[in-house]
């Protein structure tokens, strides 16, 4: 079987534009349970879902700080990019989900990357993961 990444977005809360009622704490939860019964321990989250804190408590209680590997997304326009301010932010969000992300992807491409360049270098190295951008739309990747 191929590797699968469990998405999160809906799991606890209600998000979306479509979804009209919140799945229940109890049904999120054994959804995260059965996807550690079928081996997949790669969850997609992001702060925008609002439900890191309620996944950080599942890790938590199940001790699966060890086992999960969490890709996540932020979207810097939320935040001042700079150094101190995004470090907060990832520092904030991974003592809420009880877990160091593996993967940091960023919603919308910086604009002007070349400028921003020392800040991923900073942050990879500060918390040795893998950065990148979550593209949407082709015109999204600065030419």
């Amino acid at each position: 079987m191929k590797k699968l990444i469990l998405g999160t977005a809906q799991l606890f809360n209600k998000y979306g534009l479509h979804n009209k009622k919140t799945l229940s704490d109890v049904k999120s939860s054994k959804i995260l349970e059965k996807s550690i019964k079928l081996g997949n321990f790669t969850w997609d989250c992001a702060c925008s879902y609002n439900n890191h804190v309620k996944i950080g408590r599942f890790i938590k209680k199940n001790n699966l700080e060890k086992n999960i590997k969490i890709i996540t997304k932020f979207d810097h326009n939320l935040y001042k990019i700079d150094e101190k301010n995004l470090s907060r932010e990832i520092e904030k969000y991974t003592e809420q989900l009880n877990i160091k992300p593996s993967i940091i992807l960023f919603h919308r491409p910086l604009k002007n990357l070349k400028k921003k360049e020392e800040l991923i270098l900073y942050l990879k190295k500060k918390y040795d993961i893998d950065l990148g951008f979550s593209i949407y739309q082709k015109n999204e990747i600065e030419k």
